[in-house]
């Protein structure tokens, strides 16, 4: 039952990911959201990475000081 229940929780992450990230023809979520749903579902690696690709983006795009902003947020 537990083994069920992991697969279950791992297909319904995928689908928010896919959500959140604009895949599929959507708009771009709020970043925040991803971040508090692989919190949420104990992925902490990818909970981790998620601000710090975020703030690089920006980065590159000049804008510092909210780079700065969102991962101080999301600590």
């Amino acid at each position: 039952m537990s083994h069920l229940t992991d697969v279950c929780q791992e297909i319904i992450t995928n689908l928010y990911c896919k959500l959140f990230s604009g895949e599929g023809g959507g708009s771009l979520k709020d970043p925040r959201y991803l971040f508090l749903l692989y919190v949420a579902s104990r992925c902490h690696k990818e909970a981790a990475e998620t601000p710090v690709i975020i703030a690089n983006q920006e980065q590159l795009t000049r804008k510092y000081k909210p780079a700065r902003d969102l991962l101080f947020s999301m600590y």
